[in-house]
């Protein structure tokens, strides 16, 4: 309830208000081409990708591909990047879904 009174403080200006509503903005835009890019391929490649359950889906989610990565941890000692454990045959299929290389968690500039 002390939250609600002070949250008028932070968006008294129009601007403060823009900037997140930009952010969500882009970040649903960002969510849909995520999704668009995978039915795409399902499209073209004549392929399913893993869904709930265990069952095969032609009408994959962005959720359901960030559900899959939910456990993906990147441990960093020195300059040297890696897998906590390697990643599963579905986040494979994911990446490949995507276009993006495997590596990019160890090697940013692999993507």
């Amino acid at each position: 309830m002390a939250l609600i009174p002070r949250l008028h403080i932070f968006l008294k200006k129009p601007e403060r208000i823009e900037v997140p509503g930009l952010v969500l903005l882009l970040s649903l835009l960002v969510w849909r081409l995520i999704e668009r890019e995978m039915r795409q391929y399902i499209e073209r490649e004549k392929r399913d990708l893993p869904g709930w359950k265990k069952r095969r889906t032609t009408r994959p989610t962005t959720f359901m591909l960030m559900t899959k990565f939910q456990g993906v941890m990147i441990i960093k000692v020195g300059d040297t990047r890696r897998l906590n454990k390697p990643l599963t045959e579905q986040q494979r299929e994911y990446l490949l879904a995507l276009n993006v290389n495997p590596n990019v968690f160890v090697n940013p500039g692999a993507g």
